[in-house]
């Protein structure tokens, strides 16, 4: 009889990636603070891409994409401030202030570009630093968490420090320090040197190298006339690369409402992070836009408006 052929076992067909998913590699590793390529300037990143020369300014086509759905649901901070292009930085009215004029610890609601909360900014200062201790020369402190999810308190993942200094014009100017609360670690720092007439800010990294400027033309309509509709309503802060001096994002005050422009000193931001894809630089720009808030545009406090 004729021998029957032994049947074969299909291959295994393995499945397919999906397009959509995104090496791990891509994703930005706070923890580690350095495996991962992401972008690098001045040493913040460990290696550069291959198609980038050393020491050149990081730009977005330099970055990896990361998947904005996986960024934004993300627990870790850094991860999903990766995830975001534009955010906005809200000041929260407080009845009390509005009311009797006692400066409160100011709370800052900061929302992605689809007008989710995604993060809340609250000061953490004692009463008598902010009503005492007035004008320029005021300290405070603020812890930027996470919104809380199913009832948590929110985890602090960024503390910006000012400390008291005794400023007058070109002596004594105001920096805040930004830290790292999950490791201690100082992520950066923002000061504002003297100028004679516009506002400008120098954002240094972890090692005090300039890595970006913050420049607002004292020209604007928006410093004289301080009005909730037309040209008045806003003020232009570019932000440049300190190698290059090139606009890589920029931040834009917006005066509130008729009541809160009238009532209170809460004010608008929007923060377009433009070609910044690093995480810790977008947190040090949304340091700046606090520090901005404190020290431009609070009553009593460290502003000169309001």
């Amino acid at each position: 009889m004729p021998q029957q052929p032994t049947p074969v076992a299909p291959k295994a067909v393995q499945p397919s990636q999906s397009p959509n998913a995104v090496p791990p590699q891509q994703i930005p590793n706070h923890a580690g603070m350095h495996p991962t390529p992401i972008p690098n300037h001045a040493g913040f990143a460990s290696a550069p891409p291959q198609h980038q020369m050393v020491g050149q300014t990081a730009t977005a086509a330099d970055a990896p994409t990361p998947n904005p759905a996986m960024a934004l649901g993300s627990p870790d901070p850094f991860i999903a401030l990766s995830g975001m292009n534009k955010v906005q930085v809200s000041e929260k009215v407080r009845a009390l202030e509005a009311v009797i004029g006692w400066e409160q610890n100011n709370v800052f609601r900061i929302k992605n570009e689809f007008g989710a909360d995604v993060m809340v900014a609250k000061e953490e200062t004692e009463w008598y630093k902010r009503n005492c201790c007035l004008g320029d020369c005021r300290p405070w402190d603020v812890d930027v968490a996470l919104c809380p999810v199913a009832g948590a308190p929110p985890a602090p993942f960024i503390h910006l420090q000012r400390k008291w200094s005794l400023t007058c014009c070109c002596i004594g100017r105001p920096k805040v320090t930004v830290t790292d609360v999950t490791t201690n670690q100082k992520l950066g720092s923002v000061s504002d040197p003297w100028h004679c007439c516009d506002v400008t800010f120098v954002i240094r990294d972890h090692q005090g190298r300039k890595i970006m400027r913050v420049r607002g033309g004292g020209c604007q309509c928006g410093w004289c006339c301080h009005c909730p509709c037309g040209p008045c309503r806003k003020i232009k802060f570019p932000v440049f690369d300190a190698k290059t001096g090139r606009e890589i994002a920029s931040i834009r005050h917006e005066w509130g409402g008729l009541f809160k422009s009238m009532c209170t000193d809460a004010d608008d931001y929007w923060i377009d992070f433009g070609e910044v894809q690093d995480p810790r630089w977008k947190s040090l720009l949304i340091a700046t836009a606090l520090f901005l808030d404190f020290r431009y545009f609070s009553r009593g406090a460290d502003g000169l408006a309001a």
